[in-house]
Parts: C-alpha cells; sequence; structure tokens
C-alpha cells in the first residue's frame, strides 16, 4: 500500500487531495494518514507545515503534494528538503 500511494504522486500533475486517494484506494482515511506518517519516517515524504508556506514557495507550480484538512504532504527531494529547513529555521 506504501507503493500505491506513492504511485499516485506519479499520476497527477495537480494537488492531490486525501479524501480522493483514501477512496481510489478503498481505505479508510485513519490508515490513508498513518502510511503518511510512516512514509515521512522512512524519508519518502515530508510534511509540509501550513498552507501559507506552500502559497509562497516558488516551486508550488510544479510541486506535488497531497493535502488534507489540516495537513500538507509532498514528496521528498533535496530541494524541498532544503527549502522546509530553511523555512522553518526562519520561525
Amino acid at each position: 500500500m506504501l507503493g500505491d500511494i506513492l504511485d499516485e504522486f506519479g499520476r497527477t500533475r495537480n494537488t492531490l487531495y486525501f479524501q480522493d486517494v483514501s477512496k481510489r484506494l478503498g481505505k479508510e482515511p485513519a490508515v490513508v494518514e498513518g502510511m503518511l506518517e510512516l512514509l515521512v519516517r522512512v524519508g519518502r515524504l515530508v510534511e509540509v507545515n501550513g498552507a501559507r508556506i506552500c502559497d509562497s514557495c516558488p516551486m508550488r507550480a510544479k510541486c506535488l503534494c497531497l493535502k488534507s484538512s489540516h495537513r500538507t504532504f509532498s514528496l521528498a527531494s533535496e530541494m524541498t528538503l532544503d527549502f522546509n529547513e530553511s523555512v522553518e529555521g526562519k520561525t
């Protein structure tokens, strides 16, 4: 199932929405959220802290993210990790 979640990022060029992914995978939202948290822990996704960060990001048009009502996840890459560190360091 972890691979299925990552495959969702490869199938889209737009923002993913949590409820849509949950329905496509046929899993309860709590199960999908747990898998997202595991993908963060193993370094495949990063959790972006707050939508305002996305609004000000110069890569927002190219970034693939998965949004829920209160959390945003993005594929982990050197660029994403560097950006998150620079923003978090300023707060």
